[in-house]
C-alpha cells in the first residue's frame, strides 16, 4: 500500500530500511560502542607472589629467627640461674630453720660429704615433712614443713616424686649438693678451693664460716666450674 503511493517497487522500502539500520549503526561514534574492560598485561601478571618473593620472605624470616634465638636462650638461662639462685637459698633457710627446731641437723651420723637433694637421700623428704622412716629413726618426727617447693617441669626446675621418693632438681635436671656442719665447729669446707677457674679458686679460704653450704652444678652440670651456682658468693 505504502509501496503504491510512494510509486516505489514493493521491496525498495524494505531495502531502504535496511541500508537506514546498517547506515545508523556505522554511524555511530566509536567512542560510545560497547568495549571490553581493558587490563593490563602487567597487572594480570602480579595477581600473586612469584617464587623469587618467596623465596626472600622466606630468607627474612629464617635471618630474624637466627637472631631471635640466641637472645631467647640468653634470658631464659638467666631466668634459670635466678631460680637455682633462690632455690639454693630457700634449702639453706629450711637446714637452719630445722636446726633451730630439733636442734640439730638433718642427717644421719657427722660426715661432712656433700649430700644430693635426689633419690640417693632423704633430705627432701624431711625438709618437706615426709620422712617415713618412722619411729626414733625419724629425721623430722613433728612432721614439720621446713621447704615448699614448686612440682618439675619434665623433671626439671622442682620436685620430682617417683613413687614417694621425693627429688629436688634445678632447670639442668641434675640435683642440689648440700654441705652441713658435722662436727659442729660451724665450718664447712669451701668447695671453691678445686673450682677449675682461678679467678674463683685463687684467695679463696680454705673453710666457710657456715652451717650449712648449698650449691648447683649450673648450666654445665660440672661441679667445680664458673657456672656453679653457691650459696656463699
Amino acid at each position: 500500500m505504502v509501496q503504491q503511493i510512494l510509486g516505489l517497487p514493493p521491496c525498495s522500502l524494505s531495502l531502504s530500511a535496511t541500508k537506514l539500520g546498517l547506515v545508523s549503526f556505522h554511524n555511530v561514534s566509536p567512542s560510545l560502542r560497547m568495549k571490553p574492560p581493558f587490563r593490563s598485561p602487567t597487572a594480570a601478571s602480579r595477581s600473586g607472589f612469584t617464587l623469587i618473593e618467596l623465596l626472600v620472605v622466606i630468607g627474612i624470616i629464617a635471618v630474624l629467627a637466627s637472631l631471635a634465638f640466641p637472645v631467647t636462650q640468653s634470658v631464659l638461662n638467666r631466668a634459670y640461674k635466678l631460680k637455682a639462685q633462690a632455690t639454693v637459698k630457700d634449702i639453706q633457710v629450711a637446714i637452719n630453720s630445722y636446726v633451730t627446731e630439733y636442734n640439730r641437723l638433718p642427717q644421719q651420723g657427722n660426715s661432712e660429704t656433700p649430700i644430693m637433694t635426689d633419690q640417693s637421700s632423704n633430705l627432701v623428704s624431711v625438709l618437706m615433712g615426709e620422712d617415713s622412716s618412722g619411729g626414733q629413726n625419724s629425721l623430722n618426727p613433728r612432721g614439720i614443713v621446713f621447704l615448699n617447693v614448686n612440682m618439675a617441669k619434665n623433671n626439671r626446675g622442682g620436685l620430682v616424686d617417683n613413687g614417694g621418693q621425693l627429688s629436688l632438681l634445678d632447670n639442668w635436671a641434675n640435683p642440689y649438693y648440700v654441705l652441713m656442719d658435722g662436727n659442729y665447729d660451724n665450718k664447712v669446707t669451701n668447695p671453691d678451693l678445686q673450682n677449675q677457674d682461678q679467678t674463683v679458686s685463687t684467695g679463696a679460704p680454705p673453710e666457710l664460716r657456715t652451717r650449712v653450704a648449698v650449691f648447683s652444678l649450673g648450666p654445665d652440670g660440672q661441679q667445680g666450674t664458673k657456672d656453679d651456682i653457691v650459696s656463699w658468693r
